[in-house]
Protein backbone atom coordinates (compact mmCIF):
# COMPACT_ATOMS: atom_id res chain seq x y z
CA UNK A 1 0.00 0.00 0.00
CA UNK A 2 1.58 3.12 -0.97
CA UNK A 3 2.16 6.34 1.59
CA UNK A 4 -0.73 8.04 0.17
CA UNK A 5 -3.66 5.08 0.31
CA UNK A 6 -2.54 4.35 4.00
CA UNK A 7 -2.66 8.13 5.15
CA UNK A 8 -5.96 8.70 3.23
CA UNK A 9 -7.31 5.10 5.22
CA UNK A 10 -6.28 6.39 8.45
CA UNK A 11 -7.86 10.05 8.11
CA UNK A 12 -10.80 8.52 6.45
CA UNK A 13 -10.96 6.01 9.96
CA UNK A 14 -10.60 9.05 11.93
CA UNK A 15 -13.57 11.17 10.29
CA UNK A 16 -15.54 7.68 10.95
CA UNK A 17 -15.09 6.02 7.20
CA UNK A 18 -14.03 2.68 8.45
CA UNK A 19 -15.41 0.31 5.85
CA UNK A 20 -13.79 2.57 2.98
CA UNK A 21 -10.35 0.85 1.22
CA UNK A 22 -9.81 4.13 0.07
CA UNK A 23 -12.39 7.19 0.10
CA UNK A 24 -13.23 8.97 -2.66
CA UNK A 25 -14.61 13.03 -2.94
CA UNK A 26 -18.25 11.98 -2.93
CA UNK A 27 -18.09 10.23 -0.09
CA UNK A 28 -15.88 12.24 1.93
CA UNK A 29 -18.70 15.23 1.17
CA UNK A 30 -21.08 12.62 1.87
CA UNK A 31 -19.91 12.47 5.26
CA UNK A 32 -19.10 16.19 6.06
CA UNK A 33 -22.95 16.73 4.97
CA UNK A 34 -24.15 14.39 7.50
CA UNK A 35 -21.88 15.70 10.38
CA UNK A 36 -23.05 18.87 9.75
CA UNK A 37 -26.78 17.67 9.62
CA UNK A 38 -26.18 16.45 13.14
CA UNK A 39 -24.79 19.84 14.55
CA UNK A 40 -27.36 21.67 12.75
CA UNK A 41 -30.24 19.36 14.10
CA UNK A 42 -28.80 19.91 18.07
CA UNK A 43 -28.07 23.17 17.19
CA UNK A 44 -32.19 23.13 16.79
CA UNK A 45 -33.09 21.11 19.08
CA UNK A 46 -31.34 21.72 22.54
CA UNK A 47 -32.17 25.41 22.48
CA UNK A 48 -35.44 25.05 21.64
CA UNK A 49 -35.31 22.43 25.27
CA UNK A 50 -33.62 24.70 26.93
CA UNK A 51 -36.36 27.79 26.06
CA UNK A 52 -39.06 25.16 26.87
CA UNK A 53 -37.45 24.37 30.51
CA UNK A 54 -37.32 28.24 31.26
CA UNK A 55 -41.18 29.13 30.37
CA UNK A 56 -42.24 25.59 32.39
CA UNK A 57 -43.63 23.97 28.83
CA UNK A 58 -42.18 21.05 30.14
CA UNK A 59 -44.11 18.29 32.42
CA UNK A 60 -44.23 18.93 35.65
CA UNK A 61 -43.48 15.01 36.28
CA UNK A 62 -39.87 15.45 34.30
CA UNK A 63 -39.00 18.61 36.28
CA UNK A 64 -39.54 17.07 39.45
CA UNK A 65 -36.73 14.16 38.30
CA UNK A 66 -34.66 16.70 36.91
CA UNK A 67 -34.27 20.03 38.49
CA UNK A 68 -34.81 23.01 36.11
CA UNK A 69 -30.61 24.35 36.31
CA UNK A 70 -29.48 21.04 36.00
CA UNK A 71 -31.15 20.24 32.73
CA UNK A 72 -29.51 23.08 31.56
CA UNK A 73 -26.28 22.78 31.95
CA UNK A 74 -26.95 19.26 30.49
CA UNK A 75 -28.27 20.54 27.34
CA UNK A 76 -25.57 23.03 26.45
CA UNK A 77 -22.96 20.26 27.60
CA UNK A 78 -24.47 18.16 24.64
CA UNK A 79 -24.22 20.67 22.13
CA UNK A 80 -20.74 21.57 23.08
CA UNK A 81 -19.86 18.38 22.88
CA UNK A 82 -21.32 17.74 19.67
CA UNK A 83 -20.26 20.84 18.15
CA UNK A 84 -16.66 19.93 18.92
CA UNK A 85 -16.72 16.53 17.38
CA UNK A 86 -18.29 18.06 13.79
CA UNK A 87 -15.18 20.51 14.31
CA UNK A 88 -12.89 18.23 15.05
CA UNK A 89 -14.55 15.41 12.17
CA UNK A 90 -14.30 18.77 10.09
CA UNK A 91 -11.13 19.07 10.59
CA UNK A 92 -9.80 15.69 9.50
CA UNK A 93 -12.00 15.94 6.33
CA UNK A 94 -10.97 18.64 4.95
CA UNK A 95 -7.37 17.57 5.17
CA UNK A 96 -8.60 14.38 3.72
CA UNK A 97 -10.38 16.33 0.70
CA UNK A 98 -7.00 18.36 0.04
CA UNK A 99 -5.12 14.84 -0.51
CA UNK A 100 -8.15 13.94 -2.63
CA UNK A 101 -7.71 17.05 -4.65
CA UNK A 102 -3.78 16.67 -4.80
CA UNK A 103 -4.40 12.67 -5.98
CA UNK A 104 -7.07 14.19 -8.67
CA UNK A 105 -4.43 16.85 -9.89
CA UNK A 106 -1.55 15.14 -9.76
CA UNK A 107 -3.49 11.94 -11.52
CA UNK A 108 -4.71 14.48 -13.95
CA UNK A 109 -1.36 15.60 -14.68
CA UNK A 110 0.14 11.85 -15.11
CA UNK A 111 -2.90 11.14 -17.57
CA UNK A 112 -1.64 14.25 -19.69
CA UNK A 113 2.06 12.95 -19.11
CA UNK A 114 0.92 9.97 -20.58
CA UNK A 115 -0.91 11.11 -23.37
CA UNK A 116 2.00 13.39 -23.94
CA UNK A 117 4.51 10.37 -24.54
CA UNK A 118 1.87 8.23 -26.43
CA UNK A 119 1.86 10.87 -28.81
CA UNK A 120 5.27 11.36 -29.18
CA UNK A 121 5.86 7.92 -29.39
CA UNK A 122 3.62 7.42 -32.18
CA UNK A 123 4.91 10.92 -33.70
CA UNK A 124 8.74 9.52 -33.61
CA UNK A 125 7.53 5.75 -34.84
CA UNK A 126 6.18 7.80 -37.74
CA UNK A 127 9.26 9.93 -38.24
CA UNK A 128 11.30 6.32 -38.26
CA UNK A 129 8.89 4.26 -40.52
CA UNK A 130 10.77 5.83 -43.63
CA UNK A 131 14.54 6.45 -43.86
CA UNK A 132 14.40 8.85 -47.67
CA UNK A 133 15.17 11.88 -46.30
CA UNK A 134 12.58 13.80 -48.36
CA UNK A 135 9.95 11.54 -47.36
CA UNK A 136 11.30 11.82 -43.47
CA UNK A 137 11.25 15.48 -43.27
CA UNK A 138 7.61 15.45 -44.69
CA UNK A 139 6.52 12.75 -42.30
CA UNK A 140 8.12 15.42 -39.33
CA UNK A 141 6.09 18.26 -40.37
CA UNK A 142 2.99 15.92 -40.55
CA UNK A 143 3.75 14.70 -37.26
CA UNK A 144 4.14 17.93 -35.66
CA UNK A 145 1.13 19.31 -37.58
CA UNK A 146 -0.87 16.23 -35.88
CA UNK A 147 0.91 16.25 -32.36
CA UNK A 148 0.15 20.25 -31.61
CA UNK A 149 -3.15 20.75 -33.85
CA UNK A 150 -1.27 23.41 -35.65
CA UNK A 151 -1.99 25.77 -38.18
CA UNK A 152 1.08 25.14 -40.26
CA UNK A 153 4.40 23.87 -39.39
CA UNK A 154 8.13 24.25 -41.06
CA UNK A 155 11.30 22.75 -41.06
CA UNK A 156 14.58 24.08 -41.97
CA UNK A 157 17.84 22.31 -42.05
CA UNK A 158 21.21 23.94 -41.99
CA UNK A 159 22.47 24.17 -45.21
CA UNK A 160 25.42 20.84 -45.32
CA UNK A 161 27.51 23.13 -47.70
CA UNK A 162 27.34 26.38 -45.72
CA UNK A 163 26.83 25.77 -42.35
CA UNK A 164 25.80 29.66 -41.51
CA UNK A 165 22.58 29.04 -43.88
CA UNK A 166 19.12 27.43 -43.20
CA UNK A 167 17.06 25.90 -45.74
CA UNK A 168 13.19 25.25 -45.38
CA UNK A 169 13.06 21.60 -46.11
CA UNK A 170 9.06 20.72 -45.55
CA UNK A 171 6.10 22.53 -44.86
CA UNK A 172 2.61 21.15 -44.05
CA UNK A 173 -0.30 23.76 -43.50
CA UNK A 174 -0.50 27.55 -43.75
CA UNK A 175 3.08 28.00 -44.00
CA UNK A 176 4.45 31.41 -44.40
CA UNK A 177 7.87 30.11 -46.84
CA UNK A 178 8.56 27.54 -49.57
CA UNK A 179 10.60 24.57 -49.38
CA UNK A 180 13.75 25.79 -50.66
CA UNK A 181 13.99 29.24 -49.68
CA UNK A 182 16.89 30.51 -47.62
CA UNK A 183 17.96 32.33 -44.79
CA UNK A 184 20.88 33.07 -42.78
CA UNK A 185 21.10 31.16 -39.45
CA UNK A 186 20.94 33.86 -37.37
CA UNK A 187 18.12 35.78 -38.30
CA UNK A 188 14.38 35.80 -37.74
CA UNK A 189 12.73 33.39 -34.61
CA UNK A 190 14.77 30.63 -35.61
CA UNK A 191 18.04 32.70 -34.78
CA UNK A 192 16.82 33.56 -31.41
CA UNK A 193 15.84 30.01 -30.50
CA UNK A 194 19.19 29.01 -31.61
CA UNK A 195 21.34 31.42 -30.40
CA UNK A 196 19.68 30.63 -27.11
CA UNK A 197 20.04 27.18 -27.47
CA UNK A 198 16.29 26.82 -26.13
CA UNK A 199 13.07 26.25 -27.59
CA UNK A 200 10.90 29.41 -27.77
CA UNK A 201 6.95 30.50 -26.88
CA UNK A 202 6.37 33.48 -28.94
CA UNK A 203 3.28 36.07 -29.27
CA UNK A 204 3.72 37.20 -32.62
CA UNK A 205 1.74 40.19 -31.21
CA UNK A 206 4.59 41.26 -29.32
CA UNK A 207 7.76 39.64 -30.58
CA UNK A 208 9.75 36.33 -29.32
CA UNK A 209 10.58 36.23 -25.80
CA UNK A 210 12.15 33.39 -23.75
CA UNK A 211 9.62 30.96 -22.72
CA UNK A 212 10.32 31.77 -18.63
CA UNK A 213 8.50 35.37 -19.36
CA UNK A 214 4.93 33.90 -20.46
CA UNK A 215 2.53 30.92 -20.28
CA UNK A 216 1.05 31.47 -23.98
CA UNK A 217 1.95 32.04 -27.70
CA UNK A 218 1.24 32.18 -31.00
CA UNK A 219 4.43 30.22 -31.91
CA UNK A 220 7.12 27.49 -31.04
CA UNK A 221 10.24 27.51 -32.38
CA UNK A 222 12.89 24.72 -30.89
CA UNK A 223 15.96 24.30 -32.48
CA UNK A 224 17.11 20.32 -33.47
CA UNK A 225 20.30 18.80 -32.09
CA UNK A 226 21.64 15.55 -32.25
CA UNK A 227 25.04 15.00 -29.86
CA UNK A 228 25.15 18.64 -29.88
CA UNK A 229 25.15 19.20 -33.38
CA UNK A 230 23.01 21.73 -34.54
CA UNK A 231 20.42 19.96 -37.50
CA UNK A 232 17.85 22.53 -38.06
CA UNK A 233 14.75 24.16 -36.92
CA UNK A 234 11.19 23.46 -36.25
CA UNK A 235 8.85 26.35 -36.14
CA UNK A 236 5.26 25.73 -35.21
CA UNK A 237 2.27 27.92 -35.60
CA UNK A 238 -1.28 28.76 -34.25
CA UNK A 239 -2.56 30.25 -37.30
CA UNK A 240 -6.80 30.51 -36.83
CA UNK A 241 -6.87 26.77 -35.86
CA UNK A 242 -6.44 26.25 -32.00
CA UNK A 243 -5.81 28.90 -29.03
CA UNK A 244 -2.53 29.70 -28.00
CA UNK A 245 0.32 27.33 -27.25
CA UNK A 246 1.03 26.65 -23.68
CA UNK A 247 3.96 25.65 -21.62
CA UNK A 248 2.80 21.98 -22.14
CA UNK A 249 3.32 22.47 -25.97
CA UNK A 250 6.37 24.14 -25.49
CA UNK A 251 7.76 21.06 -23.42
CA UNK A 252 6.37 18.63 -25.99
CA UNK A 253 7.80 20.47 -28.82
CA UNK A 254 10.90 20.47 -27.54
CA UNK A 255 10.46 16.69 -26.62
CA UNK A 256 9.65 16.13 -30.50
CA UNK A 257 12.77 17.99 -31.81
CA UNK A 258 15.21 15.85 -30.40
CA UNK A 259 13.63 13.22 -31.87
CA UNK A 260 13.00 14.56 -35.53
CA UNK A 261 17.02 15.49 -35.46
CA UNK A 262 17.35 11.49 -34.50
CA UNK A 263 15.47 10.62 -37.44
CA UNK A 264 16.77 13.28 -39.74
CA UNK A 265 20.39 12.14 -38.60
CA UNK A 266 19.62 8.37 -39.48
CA UNK A 267 18.01 9.46 -42.80
CA UNK A 268 21.21 11.40 -43.93
CA UNK A 269 23.19 8.19 -42.31
CA UNK A 270 21.01 5.55 -44.67
CA UNK A 271 21.38 8.18 -47.95
CA UNK A 272 25.39 8.33 -47.40
CA UNK A 273 25.59 4.29 -46.86
CA UNK A 274 23.60 4.32 -50.12
CA UNK A 275 25.70 6.50 -52.06
CA UNK A 276 28.79 4.64 -50.70
CA UNK A 277 27.24 1.37 -51.99
CA UNK A 278 26.45 2.21 -55.58
CA UNK A 279 29.56 4.10 -55.41
CA UNK A 280 31.46 0.65 -54.43
CA UNK A 281 29.29 -0.96 -57.26
CA UNK A 282 30.00 1.54 -59.65
CA UNK A 283 33.96 1.16 -59.02
CA UNK A 284 33.18 -2.99 -59.23
CA UNK A 285 31.74 -2.39 -62.75
CA UNK A 286 34.87 -0.10 -63.89
CA UNK A 287 37.33 -2.14 -62.16
CA UNK A 288 35.26 -5.27 -64.62
CA UNK A 289 35.36 -3.13 -67.59
CA UNK A 290 38.87 -2.10 -66.98
CA UNK A 291 40.15 -5.69 -66.85
CA UNK A 292 38.28 -6.58 -69.86
CA UNK A 293 39.71 -3.51 -71.83
CA UNK A 294 43.41 -3.94 -70.59
CA UNK A 295 42.88 -7.64 -71.05
CA UNK A 296 41.69 -6.83 -74.61
CA UNK A 297 44.18 -4.17 -74.88
CA UNK A 298 46.95 -5.69 -74.07
CA UNK A 299 46.08 -9.60 -76.03
CA UNK A 300 45.90 -7.79 -79.64
CA UNK A 301 49.46 -6.83 -79.83
CA UNK A 302 50.87 -9.91 -77.97
CA UNK A 303 48.39 -11.97 -80.70
CA UNK A 304 49.84 -10.67 -83.49
CA UNK A 305 53.38 -10.68 -82.67
CA UNK A 306 52.79 -14.49 -81.68
CA UNK A 307 50.87 -15.46 -85.18
CA UNK A 308 54.14 -13.34 -87.02
CA UNK A 309 56.65 -15.13 -84.72
CA UNK A 310 55.43 -18.81 -85.05
CA UNK A 311 55.08 -18.44 -88.81
CA UNK A 312 58.51 -17.23 -89.17
CA UNK A 313 59.86 -20.26 -86.71
CA UNK A 314 57.51 -22.97 -89.16
CA UNK A 315 59.65 -25.91 -89.94
CA UNK A 316 60.58 -25.90 -93.49
CA UNK A 317 58.91 -22.58 -94.48
CA UNK A 318 61.37 -20.36 -97.16
CA UNK A 319 60.07 -16.35 -97.52
CA UNK A 320 61.31 -14.21 -99.73
CA UNK A 321 63.74 -11.30 -97.13
CA UNK A 322 60.93 -8.20 -98.28
CA UNK A 323 58.46 -10.78 -96.43
CA UNK A 324 60.70 -11.26 -93.17
CA UNK A 325 61.60 -7.37 -93.49
CA UNK A 326 58.01 -6.90 -93.38
CA UNK A 327 57.07 -9.20 -90.20
CA UNK A 328 59.41 -8.17 -88.24
CA UNK A 329 58.47 -4.71 -88.81
CA UNK A 330 54.89 -5.48 -87.94
CA UNK A 331 56.10 -7.26 -85.19
CA UNK A 332 58.07 -4.18 -84.00
CA UNK A 333 55.69 -1.75 -83.77
CA UNK A 334 53.11 -4.01 -82.01
CA UNK A 335 55.92 -4.22 -79.38
CA UNK A 336 56.08 -0.69 -79.33
CA UNK A 337 52.43 -0.76 -78.92
CA UNK A 338 52.16 -3.47 -76.12
CA UNK A 339 55.57 -1.06 -74.37
CA UNK A 340 53.15 1.89 -74.74
CA UNK A 341 50.20 0.18 -72.97
CA UNK A 342 52.15 -1.37 -69.98
CA UNK A 343 54.14 2.42 -69.52
CA UNK A 344 50.79 4.12 -69.23
CA UNK A 345 49.43 1.66 -66.73
CA UNK A 346 52.23 1.83 -64.60
CA UNK A 347 52.71 5.62 -65.09
CA UNK A 348 48.64 5.78 -64.08
CA UNK A 349 49.60 3.63 -60.94
CA UNK A 350 52.39 5.85 -59.92
CA UNK A 351 49.93 9.31 -60.16
CA UNK A 352 47.73 7.54 -58.15
CA UNK A 353 50.03 6.91 -55.34
CA UNK A 354 51.32 10.59 -55.72
CA UNK A 355 54.54 9.03 -56.62
CA UNK A 356 55.47 10.20 -60.32
CA UNK A 357 58.43 11.85 -60.19
CA UNK A 358 60.74 13.39 -62.88
CA UNK A 359 65.00 13.74 -62.98
CA UNK A 360 66.07 16.36 -65.21
CA UNK A 361 69.27 16.53 -67.19
CA UNK A 362 71.12 18.84 -69.19
CA UNK A 363 69.82 18.01 -72.86
CA UNK A 364 69.78 19.51 -76.28
CA UNK A 365 65.89 19.46 -76.69
CA UNK A 366 66.50 20.06 -80.39
CA UNK A 367 68.24 16.73 -81.07
CA UNK A 368 66.49 14.96 -78.19
CA UNK A 369 63.08 15.69 -80.46
CA UNK A 370 64.51 14.94 -83.56
CA UNK A 371 65.52 11.63 -82.72
CA UNK A 372 62.62 10.36 -80.88
CA UNK A 373 60.42 11.57 -84.18
CA UNK A 374 62.29 9.35 -86.53
CA UNK A 375 62.27 6.37 -84.05
CA UNK A 376 58.37 7.17 -84.18
CA UNK A 377 58.01 7.43 -87.46
CA UNK A 378 58.65 3.57 -88.12
CA UNK A 379 56.24 3.04 -85.80
CA UNK A 380 53.53 5.19 -86.93
CA UNK A 381 54.31 4.48 -90.84
CA UNK A 382 50.85 5.76 -91.71
CA UNK A 383 50.99 9.40 -90.84
CA UNK A 384 53.75 11.38 -91.95
CA UNK A 385 55.45 13.31 -88.90
CA UNK A 386 57.24 16.57 -89.63
CA UNK A 387 59.75 18.49 -87.57
CA UNK A 388 62.22 21.21 -87.84
CA UNK A 389 65.36 20.64 -85.37
CA UNK A 390 66.01 23.76 -83.71
CA UNK A 391 69.01 24.76 -82.46
CA UNK A 392 70.54 25.76 -79.37
CA UNK A 393 67.93 24.72 -77.02
CA UNK A 394 69.83 23.44 -74.06
CA UNK A 395 67.54 22.04 -70.84
CA UNK A 396 67.56 20.77 -67.65
CA UNK A 397 64.36 18.16 -68.81
CA UNK A 398 63.36 14.55 -67.89
CA UNK A 399 64.24 12.51 -71.29
CA UNK A 400 62.04 9.63 -70.65
CA UNK A 401 58.87 11.97 -69.52
CA UNK A 402 59.79 14.07 -72.81
CA UNK A 403 59.66 10.76 -74.73
CA UNK A 404 56.57 9.53 -73.63
CA UNK A 405 54.73 12.83 -74.07
CA UNK A 406 55.70 13.19 -77.62
CA UNK A 407 54.92 9.11 -77.89
CA UNK A 408 51.25 9.41 -76.47
CA UNK A 409 50.94 12.83 -78.13
CA UNK A 410 51.91 11.24 -81.61
CA UNK A 411 49.97 8.23 -81.22
CA UNK A 412 46.82 9.90 -80.36
CA UNK A 413 46.88 11.90 -83.34
CA UNK A 414 47.16 9.04 -85.67
CA UNK A 415 44.74 7.28 -83.46
CA UNK A 416 42.25 9.94 -84.18
CA UNK A 417 43.08 10.97 -87.42
CA UNK A 418 42.68 9.14 -91.40
CA UNK A 419 45.94 7.56 -92.74
CA UNK A 420 47.98 9.85 -94.53
CA UNK A 421 46.87 13.19 -92.16
CA UNK A 422 50.11 14.90 -91.46
CA UNK A 423 51.01 15.50 -87.85
CA UNK A 424 53.13 18.35 -87.35
CA UNK A 425 55.57 18.49 -84.28
CA UNK A 426 57.76 21.90 -82.61
CA UNK A 427 59.35 22.70 -79.92
CA UNK A 428 60.85 26.22 -79.09
CA UNK A 429 61.41 28.43 -75.86
CA UNK A 430 59.48 30.07 -73.26
CA UNK A 431 59.62 31.93 -70.45
CA UNK A 432 60.25 29.64 -67.94
CA UNK A 433 60.93 26.81 -70.11
CA UNK A 434 60.17 24.99 -73.55
CA UNK A 435 56.62 24.29 -75.09
CA UNK A 436 56.35 21.25 -76.70
CA UNK A 437 53.85 21.35 -79.91
CA UNK A 438 51.69 18.42 -81.90
CA UNK A 439 49.01 19.33 -84.26
CA UNK A 440 46.81 16.98 -86.70
CA UNK A 441 44.44 17.91 -89.21
CA UNK A 442 42.22 15.69 -88.82
CA UNK A 443 38.47 15.97 -87.77
CA UNK A 444 38.89 18.29 -84.80
CA UNK A 445 36.99 17.91 -81.49
CA UNK A 446 34.05 19.83 -79.62
CA UNK A 447 34.66 22.72 -77.38
CA UNK A 448 32.80 20.50 -75.13
CA UNK A 449 35.11 17.74 -74.92
CA UNK A 450 38.10 19.71 -74.13
CA UNK A 451 37.56 19.09 -69.99
CA UNK A 452 37.33 15.01 -70.58
CA UNK A 453 40.31 14.86 -72.67
CA UNK A 454 42.88 14.53 -69.69
CA UNK A 455 40.13 12.54 -67.15
CA UNK A 456 41.82 8.71 -66.94
CA UNK A 457 39.88 5.95 -68.95
CA UNK A 458 38.38 8.76 -71.27
CA UNK A 459 38.13 7.24 -74.39
CA UNK A 460 37.05 9.46 -77.36
CA UNK A 461 34.73 8.22 -80.38
CA UNK A 462 37.61 6.72 -82.50
CA UNK A 463 36.15 6.40 -85.87
CA UNK A 464 38.89 4.17 -86.60
CA UNK A 465 38.26 1.42 -83.69
CA UNK A 466 42.15 1.23 -83.38
CA UNK A 467 41.79 0.59 -79.66
CA UNK A 468 43.17 2.19 -76.30
CA UNK A 469 42.99 2.54 -72.39
CA UNK A 470 41.57 5.81 -72.34
CA UNK A 471 45.42 6.69 -70.38
CA UNK A 472 47.00 8.52 -73.15
CA UNK A 473 46.17 12.15 -72.53
CA UNK A 474 46.14 11.34 -68.49
CA UNK A 475 49.67 10.63 -68.47
CA UNK A 476 50.67 13.50 -70.99
CA UNK A 477 49.26 15.72 -68.38
CA UNK A 478 50.47 13.82 -65.82
CA UNK A 479 54.07 13.90 -66.64
CA UNK A 480 53.36 17.92 -67.83
CA UNK A 481 52.49 18.58 -64.04
CA UNK A 482 55.32 16.63 -62.59
CA UNK A 483 57.86 18.62 -64.38
CA UNK A 484 55.90 21.85 -63.17
CA UNK A 485 54.44 22.42 -66.08
CA UNK A 486 50.62 21.89 -67.75
CA UNK A 487 48.88 20.57 -71.04
CA UNK A 488 46.35 22.80 -73.21
CA UNK A 489 44.26 21.64 -76.38
CA UNK A 490 43.01 24.10 -78.90
CA UNK A 491 42.00 23.81 -82.21
CA UNK A 492 43.99 23.95 -85.34
CA UNK A 493 43.53 26.45 -88.35
CA UNK A 494 41.49 24.66 -90.74
CA UNK A 495 40.47 21.47 -88.54
CA UNK A 496 41.99 19.22 -86.04
CA UNK A 497 43.49 19.41 -83.14
CA UNK A 498 46.77 20.84 -81.48
CA UNK A 499 48.36 20.09 -77.96
CA UNK A 500 50.61 22.72 -76.17
CA UNK A 501 53.03 21.13 -73.73
CA UNK A 502 54.05 23.47 -71.33
CA UNK A 503 57.29 21.64 -69.27
CA UNK A 504 59.47 24.02 -66.85
CA UNK A 505 62.92 24.00 -67.03
CA UNK A 506 66.54 26.19 -66.65
CA UNK A 507 68.79 26.86 -69.37
CA UNK A 508 71.84 24.41 -69.16
CA UNK A 509 75.12 24.44 -70.85
CA UNK A 510 76.43 21.55 -72.75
Amino acid sequence: MSAFAADSRQLAKTAGLKDLRVPNLEQVDRRRAQLWGLSLLVAIVVPVAMVAAGFNLVSADLLDVFESRNVRLAMLAMLVTVLGYVAEREVTLRRLTAMLVEERVLTASLVNRVDEVNLLLRATQAMNSALDLKAVMSQIADSAHSLLNAGSVSILLVDPDDDEVLVVAATTGDAAVQIGMRQAIGDGLAGGAITRGDALLIDSGEGELPRNRRQTGDVLVAPMRIRGALVGVIRVDTGDVREPFSEFDLRGVSVFADAAAAAISNARAYEEQLGQVANLLEQDRAKNEFLTLVTHELRTPLTSMIGLMSTLARPGISLPPEKVAEFAEIARNQGWRLDRLIENLLETSRRNEGAVSISPEPTDVGQFIDKSVQGLKRALPSHPISFVKPEGLHYGVDTDALARILDNLLSNAAKYTPEGTPVEVSIDRTENGVRLQVADHGGGLNTGEFGDLFKKFSRGNDPFDRGGLGLGLFVVKALSEAHGGRVTVSETPGGGATFDVFLAAKVVQI
